[in-house]
């Protein structure tokens, strides 16, 4: 509960928009500046998951193309049913700024195990071009300058969970021959853990693997690689920027170069990335207004944004509403807990993102959300 007291002495911040909502003058910066491209003096290898996709990848490698494991597909007794591939796909899961894509070009460009066999193709780039068949021959292209028709590992980058006519292509054209046809191996970078858009039943029944935050002493590894091309601010403490980013990679690097503030503020521009520009103050003030909720419900969502609006009557002019949470959950920002079907909460970067925010401009506000949020 908030006591009377505080209520007549709290003063929202006098700003023409609110604090958080939108990114200031001088911080406006994309996210393809605020991810740094991957460089192989900077990669810190993930740990154990490293090593299992590398085993995996071996044990194929010891199989000829022909005897590799099969399963079958539709009924045993229909005469038309078939062998398809098994055991010859993996799925990574995590977080944007977890550090999937930086592990899957490190096994493509650095990885002498995997050199001439594994190929980086990221599936986000169909968005340039206009007909499914050019991605594929753009695709195709790739694979065969790489690895000359032979069997390959091909590290799949961006797999969203739903389907469109470019991926149903890449799909039908590229991914379902090299497994029934070449035998090659897949290692695909999942965007939602729970969800992916192939129809293959090789392609949605591999092993998956989560990868996992940084450890204190990873952090402590990239901010030294960081230190070596002058990417960090003097006076950095690995401590400190491992407890504020806790373990996420992402996190750390833009800790290490830029204020607290700037940090958050891009870190969660570049989760809001895939939504238009003019929802981004709206989605703002719907994230700082619910980040002490640990489950997004309806009645929760709206006394959350009440006491936000209560506290800072200038943010009328991005105007959020419970119903918005399904475009956080359409975008990624929020997903299902696997434990409660039906109940929803905000991804913990999204969430962490938002607080360390919010904590930042008004950390009385965020106090009195927190009490909330408990009451």
């Amino acid at each position: 509960m908030i006591s009377k007291q505080t209520r007549s002495t709290y003063r929202p911040p006098r700003s023409r928009h609110v604090p958080g909502t939108q990114i200031p003058e001088g911080l406006q910066e994309s996210s393809t500046n605020v991810v740094k491209d991957y460089a192989p003096q900077l990669f810190v290898q993930p740990g154990r998951i490293y090593s299992w996709i590398l085993s995996e990848i071996d044990k194929w490698a010891q199989v000829r193309p022909d005897a590799l494991p099969r399963q079958r597909a539709g009924r045993v007794r229909y005469l038309g049913s078939r062998w398809l591939p098994d055991g010859q796909v993996l799925g990574l899961v995590a977080e944007r700024g977890a550090g999937k894509t930086w592990l899957l070009r490190h096994l493509a460009q650095s990885e002498t195990q995997l050199a001439g066999l594994a190929i980086y193709l990221d599936l986000a780039s169909r968005n340039a071009f206009s007909e499914p068949h050019s991605f594929v021959r753009f695709l195709e292209g790739r694979i065969q300058a790489q690895c000359q028709g032979r069997r390959a590992v091909l590290l799949l980058d961006h797999v969203p969970p739903e389907m469109d006519h470019h991926l149903r292509a890449v799909e039908t054209a590229i991914l379902r021959p090299h497994l029934e046809q070449h035998g090659s191996f897949v290692v695909m970078a999942l965007v939602d853990p729970a969800r992916v858009c192939w129809l293959t039943p090789a392609l949605r029944g591999g092993e998956v693997a989560s990868l996992s935050p940084f450890t204190h002493s990873q952090t402590r590894e990239q901010l030294n690689r960081l230190r070596k091309i002058g990417a960090v601010q003097n006076g950095i403490r690995p401590s400190e920027i491992h407890r504020a980013s806790r373990g996420l990679p992402l996190l750390n690097y833009l800790l290490a170069s830029r204020s607290f503030r700037q940090s958050f503020e891009l870190l969660l521009d570049y989760w809001l990335e895939g939504m238009p520009n003019d929802e981004h103050g709206q989605m703002r003030l719907l994230l700082q207004a619910i980040c002490t909720l640990e489950v997004l419900e309806h009645a929760k969502v709206q006394a959350a944004l009440d006491l936000y609006r209560l506290r800072r009557p200038d943010a009328g002019q991005n105007q959020a509403h419970p119903t918005q949470v399904r475009n956080l959950v359409r975008h990624g920002l929020a997903r299902s807990l696997p434990q409660s079907p039906g109940r929803v909460a905000l991804v913990p970067s999204v969430r962490h993102a938002a607080a360390g925010m919010l904590q930042d401009y008004d950390p009385e506000l965020y106090t009195a959300l927190q009490a909330m949020a408990q009451g």
